[in-house]
């Protein structure tokens, strides 16, 4: 009979080694693959996140100033029966500065309502005060009755006769971050907003947010053109006539084999900069200038 033929054990060697070399090529590209993928996917979602905030804060302060049918806040009276409040504190004083529809604090969020958690420190706050955007007709909320020439604040009840006006809510926002956000570990983007009966409710805007940063461009001398861009506590008191915001967004994960050592810097020179993280988490910042259409009057 003839001899059976089969592998030698050299054959069966460099065939093996040969398989684990396809094998390995195969497991290091399915690798590369994931993790471009897991890259994209998290610039994405950074990339999303970001827009929205921008969005949500634009959307707010395009209406800044606006008391329904003109931008003049000295035109509005407000009754002393009418109370904004946060955590049982009567902050109506604070809340209805009708005279600054846009403020800002630097590095520090001097707000008169608690936060959720704490504070993120060295970074801004915004402070936002309008009409809405539509008519409205809510006996809960804090509302607006205003002419071409006049306005009144009023709550409960039938708004005050005055000829050719309309009826609008009164929104107040005081944009800040906080420690405490819907993702464990991360801080969030929130907002205390004016809801029904005088109630400022701290809501969540956009989680991982780690940096806020505002300047606002002012007018000194009343010719109504931007003279500089400053931090909030440099306003003097001068008109608002325009506002940039800086966000640092951070990924809700980690990413294997990338590392963020920064440095990021920030609009507002002197508020942690440069930022240096150390860390395997993917960010991505955003910056918009926001000018203003409702401009104090002359």
């Amino acid at each position: 009979m003839k001899a059976a033929a089969g592998f030698t054990l050299v054959e069966l060697m460099v065939a093996l080694l040969l398989g684990s070399i396809i094998i390995a090529g195969a497991l290091s590209l399915f690798n590369s693959v994931r993790a471009a993928y897991t890259s994209a996917q998290l610039m994405a979602s950074l990339q999303e996140r970001g827009a929205f905030a921008l969005t949500a804060l634009e959307d707010d302060l395009r209406l800044a100033g606006f008391w329904g049918l003109h931008s003049d806040a000295g035109l509005i009276n407000i009754p002393s029966g009418i109370r904004v409040h946060c955590a049982g504190r009567n902050i109506s004083a604070w809340a209805l500065q009708l005279a600054d529809p846009v403020d800002a604090t630097d590095n520090g969020a001097l707000l008169p309502c608690p936060p959720a958690d704490r504070f993120v420190p060295g970074t801004d706050t915004l402070i936002v005060r309008h009409a809405s955007a539509e008519t409205a007709d809510d006996p809960d909320r804090i509302r607006l009755h205003t002419s071409e020439t006049t306005g009144n604040i009023f709550r409960a009840g039938a708004p005050p006769d005055i000829s050719g006006a309309n009826t609008f809510e009164l929104q107040i926002s005081a944009w800040h971050l906080d420690a405490a956000s819907s993702e464990s570990g991360l801080p969030a983007l929130r907002r205390f907003t004016l809801t029904n009966n005088g109630l400022m409710q701290n809501q969540e805007i956009m989680p991982g947010v780690e940096d806020f940063q505002v300047l606002l461009g002012i007018d000194r001398d009343g010719d109504l053109q931007i003279d500089s861009f400053v931090n909030g506590d440099d306003r003097d008191g001068a008109p608002v006539l325009a506002v940039s915001i800086w966000l640092l967004i951070r990924s809700e994960r980690s990413e294997p084999g990338h590392h963020d050592n920064g440095p990021w810097y920030s609009i507002d020179t002197d508020a942690r900069n440069p930022l240096r993280p150390d860390d395997s988490y993917r960010r991505a910042s955003f910056m918009r200038t926001v000018y203003l259409r409702n401009r104090p009057p002359a």
